[in-house]
């Protein structure tokens, strides 16, 4: 069986306004060939695998999409249509461009400025949420392709906006009662999730004091500084201080390690390692103990629960506070002791084995 053929500079991009009706686009039937006259299915979805938006239908049969914009949905997206013999499929794309328009009945009447405090600003119409500060001009908030204003959610008002460094812009939210959220929406300024937060571990982020205490940002708390390195607390964020380049903020999977990363769990010690990285002890508030292991820029690589009393010397911390840094001299608790050697724990703290004899100690590395 042979792959079916595709000429895919039949396939043409296309361009619509939003609220257009009557988009109709039909791939040419010479653009897919099979050589073994199969008969061939079609499939088509985003470029990232997810489905076609609700308002594009697609009819396989005839190779026709077809829909409206909905009103403020705009944007690019890519389409990819699959043809399939039963075997082998074969794919071709096209790009679809849905272009803004001022809408009579959102943009009108005199923008009210919310704040202009960083390279984006956010406005407000009688009944739209407005960023603004883009070239192309202003960028309508949006949610489930329904215009976002004052009036929209009971209660709660966007006061901030900033850019997103992944792309598409944060929006901070907050309600009567005091609550506090953070909106994240696409370039396009279409809602794609959110959480609550308390907006003043984010006033560096937006470069604005929420809490009104006088300072964007929190104080560096320092949790210890007792080793080549130190342990710092900044607002929502873990840092490692003492490096030469600068501070090194924790992470775990992309996203910013501090106080309430792991519910209980705090980090009260760092150390780099010999080979390249760092030690993070943490202690939890019912008395459970682990090390992170991270590489040299903060990222989590691994993790192990441990008794931290044995990583004193590495650490340089006296952990269970006996008033010595490492096992008191003659209190070494053997693995094991049969024969001429014993089995100790490593008092250096970094997992080597010890063998205690006759001829003194060796470490092992394995």
């Amino acid at each position: 069986n042979d792959r079916p053929e595709v000429y895919a500079s039949l396939v043409v991009d296309q361009s619509i306004d939003e609220d257009q009706p009557g988009w109709s686009y039909t791939i040419d039937d010479d653009t897919f060939f099979d050589v073994d006259n199969d008969v061939l299915t079609f499939e088509a979805a985003l470029a990232n695998g997810d489905p076609l938006p609700e308002w594009i239908l697609f009819d396989a049969k005839t190779l026709t999409f077809s829909g409206t914009p909905p009103k403020n949905y705009h944007g690019s997206d890519t389409i990819v249509v699959t043809a399939f013999d039963g075997t082998e499929e074969v794919t071709t794309e096209f790009k679809l461009t849905v272009n803004a328009v001022n809408d009579d009945d959102v943009i009108t009447g005199s923008d009210t400025t919310i704040e202009q405090n960083g390279d984006y600003g956010l406005a407000s119409t009688e009944s739209q949420y407005l960023i603004t500060g883009d070239l192309a001009g202003d960028i309508a908030l949006s949610k489930n392709g329904e215009s976002v204003g004052s009036t929209t959610f009971k209660g709660w008002s966007a006061i901030q906006v900033e850019e997103h460094s992944e792309g598409g812009f944060m929006v901070a939210w907050r309600h009567t009662d005091g609550g506090e959220l953070i909106w994240e929406t696409d370039q396009s300024g279409n809602y794609q999730t959110h959480r609550y937060v308390d907006l003043a571990d984010y006033e560096t982020t937006f470069d604005f004091d929420f809490d009104q205490d006088g300072i964007i940002g929190a104080e560096d708390q320092t949790i210890e500084q007792n080793g080549n390195f130190g342990l710092a607390s900044i607002g929502s964020q873990y840092m490692i201080t003492g490096n030469p380049g600068g501070e090194i903020a924790l992470s775990k999977n992309g996203d910013p390690a501090d106080p309430t990363t792991s519910r209980g769990w705090s980090a009260i010690q760092v150390e780099d390692r010999p080979e390249g990285g760092f030690m993070v002890a943490w202690r939890h508030t019912d008395g459970g103990e682990l090390i992170w292991e991270t590489d040299q820029s903060g990222n989590y690589q691994t993790h192990r629960f441990v008794d931290l009393a044995d990583y004193e010397v590495a650490f340089e911390f006296d952990f269970d506070l006996d008033g010595s840094i490492g096992a008191p001299e003659g209190q070494d608790d053997p693995l094991e002791a049969v024969g001429g050697s014993n089995l100790l724990y490593d008092p250096t703290g970094v997992d080597l084995p010890v063998i205690e004899n006759d001829n003194g100690t060796d470490y092992y590395n394995i």
